[in-house]
């Protein structure tokens, strides 16, 4: 069993629990206004609960049309020679006659991946003896950089002592105004 067809498994249960709980419920003369507050489940989906006869199944949703159908035997055939990249082959159905988008050509070959082409994130890379960017400097507003330049600090006998935020050691130097 694969990890999706787990997963749906393991929501499927959730709901026949969920299930459970609204007809023990129903057993008991609640309506289902108290049963939705209950269990946090919305009335309709109560009502749709007790009105079915047993538990309901979902329906399989049947897949949308695409403008890309009349292209599958193509895509397949250049997918089968080898050919996965998506933007590759959007040039060549646009030669052909397509107005569909790149994007729709990916999400459509999306399906047949079974897993990454290139597995992995790819991040930045350095060049070999070449020196990697200085740190970015966040940069501030100049509201933010007024209020960092100056601080006021109350001394002990109540006067207000103003200086200029630079360092620890300049800060120790300023004398209070």
């Amino acid at each position: 069993m694969t990890r999706e067809q787990a997963e749906r498994e393991t929501r499927r249960e959730c709901r026949r629990a969920r299930y459970r709980e609204v007809m023990a419920l129903h057993d008991r003369s609640h309506s289902q206004r108290q049963i939705a507050a209950a269990l946090g489940i919305g009335r309709h989906t109560i009502r749709r609960f007790l009105r079915a006869d047993g538990f309901p199944n979902r329906v399989p949703v049947a897949p949308r049309a695409s403008a890309l159908r009349c292209f599958e035997p193509y895509l397949r055939e250049r997918w089968a020679a080898g050919c996965d990249n998506a933007l590759q082959l959007w040039r060549e159905l646009r030669e052909q006659g397509s107005a569909g988008s790149a994007s729709n050509v990916r999400h459509f070959l999306a399906r047949w991946r079974g897993q990454p082409s290139r597995p992995g994130k790819k991040g930045p890379q350095t060049v070999p003896g070449r020196a990697s960017p200085p740190p970015r400097v966040r940069a501030y507003s100049p509201r933010q950089t007024a209020w960092r330049q100056v601080v006021v600090l109350w001394s002990p006998c109540g006067t207000i002592c103003a200086y200029i935020q630079i360092s620890s050691s300049e800060r120790e130097r300023c004398k209070p105004i």
